[in-house]
């Protein structure tokens, strides 16, 4: 841009780049931090990590392992125990509109 003396709109149609502004914000992000603020961030939420149960036999497990397993389990078992409540009442509420149209 600078050697040739263009413009960012010349330089986004000699790339064929869909925005001008994207030229901007790379100069300014290459100015700011170098070949580094062009490297591109991940977005959104980080992916959920392996639940901590292994495919070792318990007998071969760590004592820290086992702990984190059943902590894992336990907080499952409390999630399926409060959906089945929720799932019971909102199958009642039904139940209850429904014998209201009657």
């Amino acid at each position: 841009m600078f050697e040739q003396n263009l413009s960012q709109s010349e330089i986004a149609l000699k790339f064929n780049i869909s925005s001008p502004a994207l030229i901007s914000h790379w100069y300014k992000a290459y100015q700011q931090q170098g070949m580094n603020g062009l490297i591109p961030e991940p977005k959104g939420r980080p992916s959920m990590t392996k639940p901590f149960i292994t495919d070792k036999p318990d007998e071969e497990k760590t004592l820290a392992e086992l702990k984190r397993e059943l902590e894992y389990l336990r907080a499952e078992n409390a999630y399926l125990k409060k959906l089945d409540v929720l799932l019971r009442e909102k199958k009642q509420a039904e139940k209850k509109r429904g014998s209201l149209k009657d």
